[in-house]
């Protein structure tokens, strides 16, 4: 949804996408521009998704198999 969000963001905005690369900016410059411009959305709301579910996690079964998931998911997808 996120990334769907920001791709909706940048279609809406093509003619500012479009004027930086008239005036010289190449796709790394635009990229980085937009890099910028979207990393505090981006960073918040994966916070606030992993906060929220946190409380739900605490609230529905007080984290009996959070830190099980958490040790899989490091050994698995971090660590392999």
């Amino acid at each position: 949804m996120i990334g769907l969000a920001l791709l909706y963001d940048v279609i809406n905005n093509y003619k500012e996408i479009a004027v930086r690369y008239m005036l010289g900016h190449n796709f790394w410059h635009i990229g980085d521009y937009l890099f910028k411009k979207y990393i505090n959305i981006f960073l918040s709301s994966l916070a606030i998704g992993f906060l929220g579910l946190v409380l739900y996690l605490y609230f529905y079964n007080q984290f009996q198999k959070f830190f099980s998931f958490l040790y899989t998911f490091g050994k698995i997808i971090l660590f392999h």
